[in-house]
């Protein structure tokens, strides 16, 4: 993996302590703007703890939490001697959908974490098929795709063509 150095000269923006919004979630929302801009970009390792409590007067707990929010949410990953660093965004394949497929989403169980490569806080999506095989992928590398004319009404797991659910 190769990883490059977050810039230590990138503006800093405000953190506001009177906010209903927790400041951990204020400097989450910061870094995560930075990463989906472009700013922070895939394999460059993030600003550290030190210099993060430095450049927005935080301290380490919260500069903590906002790190744990990005790495629940998969936009980074750590490893020691490395430290934080920016994911690479997967490529997604499609995997088609229609009558008689249902799809699950949850977090993985153990084993299917580490089996699948996953970040911290990726889910994974079950497909069982219409002959009862099931499927489990990575939900970060992968785009479901309802089949042309197809709908599924959330909730209710009965898949809905033209507004009426098909019996089944």
């Amino acid at each position: 993996m190769h990883v490059t150095h977050a810039r230590a000269n990138m503006p800093a923006m405000s953190i506001d302590p009177f906010s209903d919004r927790a400041v951990y979630r204020q400097l989450a929302d910061i870094l995560r703007k930075q990463i989906l801009d472009g700013q922070l970009a895939p394999g460059e390792v993030m600003p550290g703890e030190v210099l993060t409590q430095q450049r927005y007067g935080l301290g380490r707990n919260t500069v903590r939490a906002a790190f744990a929010v990005l790495r629940t949410e998969g936009l980074v990953d750590c490893r020691r001697g490395i430290g934080l660093w920016v994911r690479q965004r997967p490529v997604r394949r499609e995997v088609r959908v229609g009558v008689g497929v249902a799809v699950e989403v949850r977090m993985p169980v153990d084993g299917e974490q580490a089996g699948l490569g996953l970040a911290s806080g990726v889910p994974v999506l079950v497909v069982v098929w219409p002959d009862g095989r099931q499927e489990l992928l990575n939900a970060e590398e992968v785009r479901l795709v309802v089949e042309p004319g197809k709908r599924i009404r959330p909730g209710s797991g009965r898949e809905v063509t033209d507004g009426r659910a098909v019996p089944g």
